[in-house]
């Protein structure tokens, strides 16, 4: 009987080829031993450290994250910086406000009183156009940052200004009630004067009324500060023209009239020293010399009308007179100076001209005071 032929056991081969390898090893049971798993594979699973990093990076991942700190110190209200530019805002809309008050009075005076505020006039427009826009753009950023709830020094710097702000506006106020009982038994010559007093006063305390709010910046109202910003773009620019409009406007047609009120004085002077040096009146203003240049300026544009000897020259003897002395002839020389006015004068009527009168002569001008229109002064001068 053949013996059976042995097969070779391959069972270990086919298991080794079949067999599947593990990436990975699974987690270790509850029961398992701590010994039976492989320490650094359970590392590996519990903290994979990232390609193409060293093992040091895993153990810093596994330390807890601080929180990070800054070096510099701030306020609870956002910082120094924006304290300085809340000062900033409330300080130029403080000027602005002021400038704004000062030119609203002045185009009330001159539209109602008809105020000589001409002068006055530009300089108010021009700090309103360098103050509102510097004031509007500290005012947009300082919005952006502003804290709902001021605390610390930022509570501090709106206190400080809405106080000054308050008592500005309560001033106006009370100016504008002194106005009123001052209309109410006051006598009729100034009652234009103190209704510009009172209009501007209800006016500038609407405009501290408005900066007080845009101060106090109140949470429920979070839109004060940007109607504040732009209600002040319209009625600077309202005011402004108005300014332009009225008083320069005003003060630039008067140009004539103010030369002639400060210069047309003088001129009986120039013509006194002239009859005193020839003997005789000129024969016309130009052959005055050594005169100002405001003098100077009203002839050569031709503002004043000379006439001379619109009456017979007298003649004062020696020793028939007391006027007389050292046995010399005196004589006496008529003339007449005219001037147009556009506007009458605001001392107009206040005290009588006696350089006005229709037959009477006099030596000098009171140009201050005048009517509107033509307007003629009857002179005389003396001659040695």
């Amino acid at each position: 009987m053949d013996s059976p032929t042995t097969q070779p056991d391959n069972t270990d081969d086919n298991q080794r080829v079949q067999e599947p390898q593990p990436t990975s090893l699974p987690p270790a049971s509850p029961q398992e031993s701590p010994s039976s798993v492989n320490p650094s594979a359970h590392m590996a699973t519990t903290y994979p450290a990232p390609a193409g990093n060293s093992a040091g990076s895993v153990s810093a991942a596994a330390q807890p994250v601080q929180p990070e700190t800054s070096s510099h110190p701030t306020t609870p209200s956002g910082g120094a910086g924006l304290v300085v530019l809340q000062w900033l805002t409330y300080a130029f809309w403080g000027w602005a406000v002021l400038a704004l008050s000062s030119l609203t009075a002045a185009i009330i005076a001159n539209f109602i009183d008809k105020a000589d505020v001409g002068s006055f006039t530009p300089f108010a427009i021009a700090a309103l156009v360098v103050l509102l826009p510097v004031a509007f753009i500290c005012d947009s950023f300082y919005s952006k940052k502003e804290p709902a709830k001021k605390a610390g020094a930022a509570m501090a710097v709106m206190l400080i200004h809405a106080v000054i702000f308050a008592l500005c506006g309560v001033a106006a106020l009370i100016t504008a009630v002194v106005s009123v009982f001052m209309m109410a038994i006051g006598s009729d010559s100034d009652s234009k004067g103190l209704l510009v007093t009172l209009i501007s006063a209800l006016i500038v305390s609407a405009y501290y009324a408005a900066t007080l709010a845009r101060t106090l910046n109140p949470p429920r109202f979070p839109a004060i500060a940007k109607l504040f910003r732009f209600g002040m773009m319209v009625t600077v620019g309202i005011i402004v023209l108005l300014g332009i409009v009225g008083p320069v406007a005003r003060e630039r047609s008067l140009r004539d009239d103010r030369l002639l009120e400060q210069n047309l004085s003088s001129l009986p002077t120039a013509i006194e020293d002239y009859a005193r040096d020839n003997d005789k009146l000129p024969n016309n203003l130009n052959e005055l010399s050594n005169l100002r240049d405001g003098v100077k300026k009203i002839i050569e544009k031709d503002l004043v009308e000379y006439r001379p000897n619109t009456k017979t020259e007298s003649v004062l003897q020696p020793g028939s007179s007391s006027l007389t002395y050292g046995g010399t002839t005196r004589r006496t020389y008529y003339y007449e100076l005219c001037a147009t006015f556009k506007e009458e004068s605001s001392s107009y009527g206040s005290y009588r001209d006696y350089a006005g009168s229709q037959d009477e002569y006099t030596s000098y001008i009171s140009s201050y005071s005048h009517p509107a229109g033509r307007q003629c002064y009857k002179l005389s001068t003396r001659g040695y």
